[in-house]
């Protein structure tokens, strides 16, 4: 995995050992965007002071320099055939906005470069402030802006084909569906919306967030649906093909921080704060269970791995295990010094992160604690288990993302630094893959196979 620090670094990890294989310098600033070629030979990058580079990975030299003419550059992506480079950025501020004050558009917040010689190909005027991201399927590129816009650019008459309006805060981040057939944004608005790639249309209505960045969202295991949950207290099913409410639930009376499907994609477990764990029938939408925890609110739930339990966490130091057929209480867990945040399930062992700033391990048999991992300075808001079950990642309020070795409690490496809180954190199906939600209006992805 690669990464870009503020002091204008950029670090080469072996994810195996979560040891630097190598630290590249020459950036004078900030390196808020990084981009792989598909071979992994090469390794683009973008910093605050305005330039591109492309790194050789084996030898850490740099094959090519480009001066963007940016004060500073926030998006870097290769075409599809890595012929050419994109860069977003911006001109120097006290310029992007006099022109605006003039009724002026940007004539430089996206730039092509030939990816051999970095020669300009050619600039996209359009936008009128900063791009923050961009993403490139066949011959269309995708630009979304600080004026909250998203544009799309025919590459081969470099014209621009379409701009999308909706949003009413900068777009922070984009990204395409594999099937190339829908593109989902994300913006300071508190919303993410899905759009038409193919007629530029708006997919349903935008997918309202509150203002605290703790609703739920939990993708089923056949891929097709999307559960969410809202600080209103109600929870939609989406169909990920149309983008459309397949239904929604109304029967919680507070925000739903939380929620989990069971293997089979029937079952979804909510957890509210108001205090309840409800498990729901995906096809009917009844509650088949509701568990008053006697908690003020559940911050967290999770089903065991075999599904016969329910652990649920609270705003004090318990977590508390539940018959998942009967709504039983089954044990209290205490060892945490303040409120938990966050807690996974895998073979006999349970983890959890809390306010105190430790993630806990416990042995679900005995139900006594393990361990104690100790690294994080600040709240830990959560945790995830790679499928194979041998790291756990946790996610904080320290600005950093962390791995762990679940056998012996030992931190794998150096932190991964974000720009702000790290929310929450996931590893992909086939564990290749580990994705980081953060503060700062983004999402990360990091290679860890």
């Amino acid at each position: 995995v690669v990464s870009g620090s503020g002091d204008g670094a950029v670090k080469l990890w072996d994810m195996d050992t979560g040891k630097i294989i190598t630290k590249w310098t020459g950036h004078k600033g900030w390196v808020p965007s990084m981009c792989w070629n598909r071979d992994s030979e090469r390794v683009l990058s973008v910093c605050a002071d305005g330039t591109t580079r492309m790194w050789d990975v084996d030898t850490g030299e740099v094959i090519l320099a480009i001066k963007t003419g940016f004060n500073d550059v926030w998006a870097v992506v290769y075409s599809p055939d890595e012929t050419m480079i994109a860069t977003g950025g911006c001109i120097k501020e006290y310029e992007s906005e006099e022109k605006e004050r003039r009724g002026e558009e940007e004539e430089e917040c996206i730039k092509i470069w030939d990816s051999k010689t970095g020669k300009l190909v050619t600039k996209l005027k359009g936008h009128t402030r900063r791009v923050y991201c961009l993403a490139w399927t066949g011959s269309t590129l995708i630009s979304g802006s600080e004026d909250e816009t998203i544009r799309t650019w025919n590459t081969t008459t470099w014209q621009q084909i379409n701009v999308w309006t909706g949003h009413t805060g900068r777009v922070c981040s984009i990204a395409i569906s594999p099937n190339g057939r829908i593109l989902a944004s994300t913006s300071e608005d508190h919303t993410a919306r899905l759009w038409n790639l193919e007629n530029s249309q708006p997919i349903g209505s935008p997918l309202q967030h509150a203002d605290m960045v703790w609703c739920a969202i939990a993708l089923s295991p056949d891929g097709q649906k999307v559960v969410s949950g809202s600080g209103d207290g109600t929870m939609r099913l989406w169909d990920m093909d149309t983008g459309k409410v397949i239904t929604k639930w109304t029967r919680h009376e507070n925000g739903i921080p939380s929620l989990c499907w069971n293997g089979d994609g029937r079952r979804i477990l909510s957890g509210c704060s108001d205090g309840t764990t409800k498990l729901w029938d995906v096809d009917t939408g009844k509650v088949i269970l509701a568990i008053k925890t006697g908690f003020n609110d559940v911050w967290a739930v999770v089903y065991s791995p075999d599904k016969t339990m329910i652990a649920t966490e609270e705003e004090e130091e318990y977590i508390k295990i539940w018959d998942s057929k009967t709504g039983k209480l089954v044990t209290n867990l205490k060892g945490d010094r303040r409120r938990v945040y966050c807690i996974a399930w895998t073979g006999s062992t349970l983890v959890s992160g809390s306010m105190d700033s430790t993630v806990r391990t416990w042995n679900t048999t005995t139900w006594q604690q393990i361990n104690v991992f100790t690294g994080h300075t600040d709240r830990v808001y959560g945790v995830a288990i790679s499928p194979n079950g041998r790291i756990l990642a946790s996610a904080s309020m320290d600005n950093t993302a962390r791995l762990w070795n679940l056998e012996n409690g030992q931190p794998i490496g150096l932190p991964l630094q974000h720009a702000d809180v790290v929310k929450c954190v996931s590893f992909s199906t086939d564990g290749k893959l580990l994705v980081t939600g953060c503060w700062d209006n983004n999402a990360y992805t990091w290679d860890v196979s």
